[in-house]
């Protein structure tokens, strides 16, 4: 070994180092991974196809991708979506179809965090898929149904990987804890799996910590320097994103763009606040202004086009607008008394006005017979009387739409007094 790779190998984190050579050593996921699954024995045999591991960090994606490569006499190429672009992709792929064409031989593409390729990225794969020529290993934070294409997804196998147990991450540590002969007892690895949210390489990374510092005490107080204040799945993550939400739905542009560049620096999923943008659209605007959940669509379209860091740009368009836009919670108050009035009435019987019939109904008014296509009918059960379920706001759009539901709910024979 030369001086050079002497320091690297020093410089490699505790996690990378102790990553699992084989099969037997690898811990967790024994829903997919049992000796008689056809993953666990596609990898043994090397007789591999194409497939994607989505699950939470930590969860041991990236280990059996290493296993993989270990084991694999095919060609493989290693890629990250975050840094790798369609001019790089496309000649390694149509590199790929020449030799399976030239020899029968396949290539391996792994590419980490592949939700980060947008749609159009994600269809370079199709063909060289579809031809045999590349087998793509994929991994994701992300739910497939969600960041990848259908197109994409009916090629492929999709492997779920879930956080791992407590007691699957003490073995994890047990393990590296034999190798490098640390001699932390069991007591000190368990309050570290313990707080390691089900994810393995933050556990490895607090024992990595504990071992270079040399730090000695208390394991509570060792605990409490090293682990960070935000995780993802902790209530500072939950509590960020609402804090975001609620500026926003306060109307209050300037506290809407720090929070979402705070979430942004924890390394939140630019994915996931776009869906927490999308609700407020439709939660806390509403008709006060239907184009608001058209533009977050939009934007969303865009980002995923394009991806990040230049994706900032139409997530603070998003919030600025949504943060200016006129408010209400009319449709989530709709929502809320309608589910208690189906409570309330579960099973009526459907107005005979209304039922089918092979000869059609005579009872039925066909609305666009009459003056402004609308008739006074009753479309609810009788019992139920007319309710109001829907009260448009003052504010934007619903002002304007009061007006005309007025006259609709006065022809339909709504009881002015309800409203």
């Amino acid at each position: 070994m030369n001086l050079f790779n002497q320091i690297r190998e020093e410089k490699e984190p505790l996690a990378y180092k102790m990553n699992p050579n084989d099969l037997s050593e690898f811990i967790g996921q024994m829903h997919v991974l049992t000796s008689e699954s056809p993953l666990y024995i596609a990898i043994s045999k090397d007789r591999l196809y194409s497939s994607i591991f989505y699950g939470p960090p930590g969860s041991g994606k990236t280990s059996l991708v290493r296993i993989i490569k270990s084991k694999t006499k095919l060609k493989y190429h290693h890629l990250n979506a975050a840094i790798t672009n369609l001019s790089e992709l496309k000649p390694l792929l149509n590199a790929s179809s020449k030799q399976f064409k030239d020899t029968g031989i396949q290539t391996i593409i792994f590419m980490d965090e592949i939700h980060r390729f947008n749609k159009m990225q994600q269809d370079a794969f199709l063909p060289h898929i579809e031809n045999g020529s590349v087998i793509l290993i994929g991994t994701t934070t992300e739910n497939p149904s969600y960041s990848l294409n259908n197109a994409l997804i009916s090629r492929i196998k999709l492997y779920r990987f879930f956080a791992l147990k407590e007691n699957e991450i003490l073995e994890i540590l047990k393990q590296i804890n034999r190798k490098i002969n640390s001699g932390f007892d069991t007591k000190l690895l368990r309050k570290i799996a313990n707080n390691s949210n089900g994810d393995a390489r933050i556990a490895i990374s607090y024992l990595e910590f504990i071992i270079n510092n040399k730090i000695k005490g208390n394991i509570d107080d060792i605990l409490k320097n090293i682990i960070p204040y935000y995780r993802k799945k902790g209530a500072e993550h939950f509590n960020t994103i609402s804090v975001l939400i609620k500026s926003i739905r306060g109307s209050d542009i300037d506290a809407s763009l720090y929070w979402l560049f705070r979430l942004l620096r924890y390394g939140e999923d630019p994915i996931f606040i776009f869906r927490r943008l999308l609700i407020i659209a439709s939660e806390d605007i509403g008709n006060a202004d239907p184009d608001a959940i058209k533009i977050v669509t939009a934007l969303l379209n865009a980002f995923e086009h394009i991806g990040y860091p230049e994706g900032e740009y139409f997530l603070a368009h998003s919030v600025v607008y949504l943060a200016s836009a006129p408010k209400s919670n009319s449709i989530a108050t709709s929502i809320r008394k309608t589910k208690e009035l189906v409570e309330k009435y579960p099973n009526t019987r459907i107005p005979k006005s209304f039922i089918n019939y092979k000869d059609g109904n005579p009872l039925y008014k066909y609305p666009h017979n009459y003056k402004g296509h609308i008739v006074e009918e009753n479309y609810l059960p009788n019992e139920m009387g007319k309710p109001i379920l829907y009260n448009p706001s003052n504010n934007g759009f619903e002002k304007i739409l009061m007006e005309r539901i007025k006259k609709i709910r006065s022809i339909l024979g709504y009881p002015i007094s309800e409203e």
